[in-house]
């Protein structure tokens, strides 16, 4: 058999922290909590991408990849945020409970779930229509981590209530159960088969529970002092980092033997881990590195005995503790790349550019300011606010768009240059007013207008009238 290989990249930012990672389509993205970013690197050449995230300091941690949309949380931030990597255009949402700190995230039938580790919460975002939903938790007191939802539930761990959790969102109930081992600090979850893989990272080893019937069984790393974090089950076998161990450990529940590969780096290397095709990547926090085990061979197997206990289920009813609405802020930002050998940086030239890009319809359902774009890409900043770096002329503003047919840029343009001369009219009339509310597409901007139209000549026709009337009496 082929000895194992592990190769590592480090991240073109210094100090950046990966966190989680989340393979698609071949690329690997990641978080950067420090750097504040959503990184991509592509393993078959080495080169790096990088979006610096719009809120400050928002401390990314838990990241998914939908549809190629690439969806994570925002801990000290308290948002949902978004990321289409074609466009550089972010969306984020924030969280109705101030402070609540989400970090795991979870996607499932188009919406998005997340933990609220301060909140104790269960959250739930509609992207489609910003809507979230909360549900507190019973009995946990603190720290809930990661999520993952299979067959309908919501499965989370409680990193210092030493215990799983399930939530039914369709009811509200609750199911927890507690894990023997006291004190365990469970960090991560991975459901597979109906069975609940997690990590205790405070005992150093591997759990499983079986929800039908109540059943723990755990398994002790080989590795003394490991502190396993991250878990991804596949193919049977569970893997999972060794965060203080330095090392990638791989569990084969039905007969309880381990491998173990050593990281090159050493201790402190393993953090978020994934599984694709035969690989398997994980992020070095401590080293700001991204690692990736392949050609897996023996490692280093050793026996674990397993231990079996069987423990009540707790279950509780928890209504969702109410339905808000959350503006979406949308901002564009340009990816910087960087190869190994090289870096190099794209600027969009122009507000064209960026709407000629590739492109999915977005819908945005409150607006707060309004940007007009003419057909030579002219800014009408009658209600907005324009900057200028260069040559290039960036704008933010929260709109909703539709299309059918053409590209993005040319249905802008035909829609907002009628929109820009009504504003223009409304503001030589009687000044400017506020112009917000709810807006399904860009096409009430032209029912509004064509109404102002009819009004405007009715009142002609009625003015006329009069004047006429007044001459032949």
């Amino acid at each position: 058999m082929e000895a194992s290989t592990i190769t590592e990249w480090n991240l073109p930012t210094a100090g950046s922290g990966p966190i989680y990672v989340f393979v698609y389509d071949g690329f690997v993205y990641f978080t950067e909590y420090e750097g504040n970013r959503i990184g991509r690197l592509d393993p078959t050449t080495g080169i790096f991408s990088e979006w610096t995230i719009p809120t400050a300091n928002s401390r990314p941690w838990d990241i998914f990849v939908d549809v190629g949309l690439v969806y994570f949380t925002e801990t000290w931030g308290n948002k949902i945020g978004r990321l289409d990597p074609t466009t550089g255009i972010f969306n984020e949402w924030t969280v109705p409970t101030a402070g609540s700190y989400p970090s795991g995230i979870f996607l499932d039938d188009g919406f998005v779930y997340f933990t609220e580790t301060n909140g104790r919460k269960i959250g739930r975002l509609d992207p489609d229509t910003g809507v979230f939903n909360e549900w507190k938790i019973p009995t946990f007191t603190s720290n809930v981590e990661n999520v993952f939802v299979y067959a309908g539930f919501v499965y989370f761990v409680a990193e210092y209530g030493n215990g799983i959790g399930r939530l039914d969102p369709a009811t509200g109930v609750f199911n927890e159960w507690t894990i023997p081992t006291a004190g365990s600090s469970t960090t991560d979850i991975y459901v597979d088969a109906g069975f609940v893989y997690f990590t205790e990272y405070s005992r150093n080893k591997i759990g499983r529970l079986d929800p039908a019937t109540g059943v723990f069984n755990e398994w002790t790393i080989p590795t003394a002092n490991a502190s396993p974090r991250g878990v991804f089950v596949q193919g049977g076998f569970v893997y999972f980092t060794e965060e203080v161990g330095g090392k990638i450990g791989r569990l084969n529940p039905a007969t309880g033997v381990f491998n173990e590969w050593s990281v090159p780096t050493g201790s402190g290397a393993g953090f978020g881990i994934f599984v694709d095709a035969g690989f398997v990547y994980f992020t070095q926090g401590y080293y700001n590195k991204i690692g990736r085990l392949s050609d897996i061979g023996p490692g280093t197997t050793i026996y674990a005995n397993l231990i079996s206990t069987s423990v009540a289920t707790l279950s509780q009813v928890s209504t969702a503790t109410g339905t808000f609405f959350s503006a979406v802020t949308t901002t564009s930002v340009t990816a910087s790349t960087t190869s190994v050998s090289h870096s190099t940086a794209s600027v969009a030239t122009s507000l064209s550019d960026v709407f000629q890009a590739p492109y999915r319809t977005t819908t945005v359902s409150y607006v707060t300011s309004i940007a007009i774009i003419d057909g030579t890409s002219t800014i009408y900043s009658t209600m907005a606010t324009v900057s200028t770096v260069g040559t290039s002329t960036l704008t933010s503003f929260t709109t909703s768009t539709t299309t059918s047919g053409g590209t993005i840029m040319q249905f802008v343009t035909e829609t907002y240059t009628v929109y820009a001369y009504l504003l223009m009219i409304l503001k030589q009339v009687g000044g400017t007013r506020p112009v917000g509310g709810f807006i399904e597409s860009v096409n009430k901007h032209v029912i509004f207008a064509m109404w102002l139209a009819v009004i405007g000549l009715v009142g002609c026709i009625g003015a006329a009238a009069i004047v006429f009337k007044k001459r032949h009496q």
